[in-house]
């Protein structure tokens, strides 16, 4: 985790709580500025891959700094 990850650095200190980071974690989710809409059955795909990778590591919640991303 980058030292400037505020929000990681915090949920790392809550007890009992385990983290998940995804492999490619810079990566974008698909759905930013207009490429949803311009680009909607990649921006779909980019998301459902995401969703994939989470559920095939058992996660439970999904935490995130970009509303946008964790809508998508």
């Amino acid at each position: 985790v980058a030292a400037f990850s505020k929000p990681a650095m915090l949920l790392q200190s809550v007890e009992g709580l385990s983290l998940y980071y995804p492999k490619r974690a810079d990566e974008c989710c698909g759905f930013g500025g207009t490429f949803c809409v311009t680009e909607e059955a990649v921006s779909v795909k980019m998301g459902v891959d995401r969703l994939q990778e989470h559920v095939a590591n058992g996660v439970t919640y999904i935490t995130g700094n970009d509303m946008s991303c964790l809508m998508h």
